[in-house]
C-alpha cells in the first residue's frame, strides 16, 4: 500500500523518465557543474535524503531550496508549475525540471558523469530496480507519522496535509483538481493509521524486505553486486527511518548480522552526513539522536 498513489496520475516528462530508465552507459554523459542542479526539498524528508545521497555519491554539485511546507509554498503555483505533485524532492537543471524521488536518483545516475551507480548487466539492472520500487513503494508515511506523534510533538503534519490544502484551494481555485487529491492522500493516510491490520502488514513488508536483503548480503557486499548501486541507497536510507525513527527492528546483535554490517558501511560514506545527519543540523531541525544514527554505531 503506497500512501501517496492518488498524486502518481502526475508523471515527469516522459523524456526525462527514458532517459532515467535506460541502462547505464546508453545515453549520453552531461557535465553537473554546467547543469547548475538545484534540488528543491524539506530536511527530514526521506525521498529528499535519497536524492541528496545520490546526489554526493556521484560527486555532483548542487544548490539546495528548503520548501516551506508549513506556510504551504509546495502548494502556491509557482511550485505547483514545477511539481504538479506538490511534494519534495523536485530537481532543476539546465532550465529543465524533473520530480519524483525515484525518477530523479535513476536520471541522475544516467544522465550526469560520475561514479556508476548502476550494473551494466540486464540482470543485475533489472534486480536494482526492484529494490528501488520496493522500497519506493513502502508506506513509510504512516511509520512516520506515527512515530512523530508519539513523540508529543506538535502536528505539523495535519497543517501540512490538511489545512494549508483547504487554505490554498480558497487560493488558488484554479488548482482544485491537485488540491482535492492531496485532500485524499491525507485522508488515505489517516485511514491507514487507524487500521491496526494494514499497519501489522507493513511490519510484514519490511521484515520480508529485510530477509531478501539479508539473503542478498550473503552472496555480495552489496544488494545486487560487490559495489554499490542506486538499490543500496534507496533501501539504505527506508531501513535507517524505520529502524532508528519508527521503532521497526530490521537488525541488531542476533537479528540479520549481514544487513547490521551492510548499514554499518553505508553510515562510514561521507554521503552519509551529507545526506541525513547534517540537514538535520543545518536547519536547525531536531537532531536525529541515539546510537542507531550514528556512524559506527552497533545499533539495536
Amino acid at each position: 500500500m503506497k500512501q501517496a498513489s492518488n498524486m502518481r496520475k502526475f508523471e515527469p516528462d516522459r523524456d526525462l523518465v527514458a532517459a532515467a530508465t535506460a541502462l547505464p552507459g546508453t545515453t549520453k554523459a552531461h557535465d553537473p557543474v554546467q547543469a547548475k542542479v538545484k534540488i528543491y526539498t524539506i530536511p527530514p524528508s526521506l525521498c529528499s535524503q535519497r536524492v541528496r545521497m545520490v546526489l554526493l555519491e556521484k560527486r555532483i554539485p548542487y544548490t539546495e531550496h528548503t520548501v516551506n511546507i508549513a506556510d504551504g509554498e509546495n502548494l502556491a503555483p509557482a511550485y505547483i508549475a514545477m511539481n504538479p505533485r506538490a511534494v519534495v524532492p523536485t530537481m532543476a537543471f539546465d532550465d529543465r525540471v524533473i520530480f519524483d524521488s525515484a525518477t530523479i536518483m535513476r536520471f541522475a545516475n544516467n544522465w550526469f558523469t560520475g561514479p556508476e551507480l548502476a550494473p551494466r548487466v540486464p540482470e543485475a539492472f533489472a534486480e536494482m530496480n526492484r529494490w528501488i520500487d520496493r522500497s519506493d513503494n513502502f508506506p513509510v508515511r504512516g511509520f512516520t507519522y506515527r512515530a512523530f506523534l508519539a513523540k508529543g510533538l506538535p502536528d505539523t503534519w495535519q497543517i501540512g496535509m490538511r489545512d494549508n490544502i483547504v487554505r490554498a484551494k480558497e487560493l488558488y481555485p484554479e488548482h482544485s483538481e491537485i488540491y482535492n487529491l492531496k485532500l485524499n492522500d491525507w485522508f488515505d493516510l489517516v485511514a491507514w493509521m487507524n487500521n491496526p491490520e494494514v499497519s501489522r502488514d507493513g511490519r510484514v513488508i519490511a521484515e520480508k524486505m529485510a530477509d531478501d536483503a539479508e539473503a542478498a548480503l550473503n552472496k555480495h557486499g552489496f544488494l545486487v553486486g560487490d559495489t554499490i548501486s542506486l538499490a543500496d541507497l534507496s533501501v539504505f536510507i527506508l531501513f535507517m527511518r524505520l529502524q532508528c525513527g519508527c521503532g521497526v527492528s530490521l537488525w541488531g546483535p542476533d537479528l540479520r548480522p549481514r544487513v547490521r554490517r551492510w548499514v554499518e558501511v553505508l553510515k562510514a560514506r561521507p554521503s552519509y552526513d551529507g545526506a541525513v545527519i547534517a540537514p538535520y543540523r543545518t536547519a536547525n531541525l531536531e537532531s536525529p539522536s541515539g546510537e542507531c544514527w550514528a556512524p559506527g554505531a552497533s545499533a539495536a
